[in-house]
């Protein structure tokens, strides 16, 4: 997983490779564990995917992109400026 965007102001892409097809969603956590943005799950095919998020209208900060396809999870960091 990567993040396209970041530092951001809120508009930012999230990459993924899947090596197989499966179930994926998408959560946005603020630092003290809020979830600011939650994708609806869905069937995504097995190779490469982006994922464009907003999340402008939250206060600027550490933000952690979690993806969840089933049988992993994967975080990553981000940082929202003002």
């Amino acid at each position: 997983m990567s993040i396209s965007g970041s530092p951001t102001y809120g508009y930012f892409t999230v990459n993924v490779l899947l090596e197989a097809g499966s179930d994926v969603q998408l959560r946005i956590y603020s630092a003290d564990g809020r979830i600011v943005s939650e994708s609806e799950t869905a069937q995504f095919t097995a190779g490469r995917h982006s994922i464009d998020m907003d999340i402008s209208g939250e206060p600027s900060g550490i933000y952690f992109v979690q993806i969840d396809t089933g049988s992993i999870i994967l975080s990553e960091s981000m940082v929202l400026l003002p």
